[in-house]
């Protein structure tokens, strides 16, 4: 809420609104930081799901709980007891579950942009991608890529997060194209630098919140490096948004 609607409007035209929303990376980090202090803790594993997934619930409620993050928090939760139960999980009937434990709550959500947006998205990666990587893996020249080295491994993470980003947008740029009237033709390419670097101002973020509980001149060089990052990428989108 406290972001300016000029910069909201500049993330849509690059094509990276998705990272201003809070969602599946967001609880991921904070089942790490859970599942971290819960190791020197000594109970049994599924006490240790049963904190984490109530703490889930408690961040859920504290960051609005918007669509996406119920979303995330619920696939989570129900990912963790898969785990305890020893059952596979089925990606498809975890997102079902998810949503329809949102529409129980509120059956209006099934109109709401964020829930339709964030549904779409995860559907066409679990149904998109894996079909965009096997057509990858037929071609020669990235079959030979060796995954000791940094370079191989490197343009694999690029074309990994390439193919991702483009079957999220493959399933949401009919939704997204109706709801905002625009299409943006750089976001694939914005994309490639932008969830990396805001992934690691995430990570920056959550370490100077733990860090800041012991030192807190500490946190203020975790704090100025994090800004520095997001002018640099406020910059980045400005600029790509601003493209004719």
């Amino acid at each position: 809420s406290n972001i300016s609607k000029d910069i909201k409007e500049d993330f849509i035209n690059a094509g990276v609104a998705h990272i201003i929303a809070v969602s599946g990376l967001n609880v991921a980090y904070v089942i790490l930081i859970i599942w971290g202090v819960l190791t020197f803790v000594p109970v049994k594993q599924v006490y240790k799901v049963i904190i984490t997934i109530l703490l889930l619930i408690f961040y859920m409620n504290l960051t609005g709980s918007t669509p996406s993050i119920v979303r995330a928090a619920i696939m989570a939760s129900v990912f963790l007891l898969a785990q305890v139960f020893e059952r596979r999980p089925n990606p498809f009937n975890i997102i079902s579950f998810a949503a329809l434990v949102i529409l129980a709550i509120d059956p209006r959500q099934l109109f709401d942009a964020g829930f339709i947006l964030s549904f779409s998205a995860i559907l066409s990666i679990v149904i998109i991608y894996p079909k965009l990587v096997e057509w990858l893996q037929k071609i020669r020249w990235y079959a030979g890529l060796n995954n000791e080295k940094i370079w191989g491994k490197s343009v694999k993470l690029i074309l990994g997060l390439f193919f991702g980003t483009l079957a999220a947008q493959l399933g949401t740029l009919p939704i997204t194209a109706i709801m905002f009237r625009k299409i943006s033709v750089v976001s694939l390419i914005v994309n490639i630098f932008m969830i990396p670097l805001s992934n690691l101002t995430l990570a920056a973020g959550f370490i100077m919140v733990i860090v800041s509980l012991f030192s807190s001149w500490l946190a203020s060089v975790f704090a100025s490096f994090n800004i520095a990052l997001m002018y640099l990428q406020l910059q980045a989108v400005k600029f790509s948004a601003n493209l004719d």
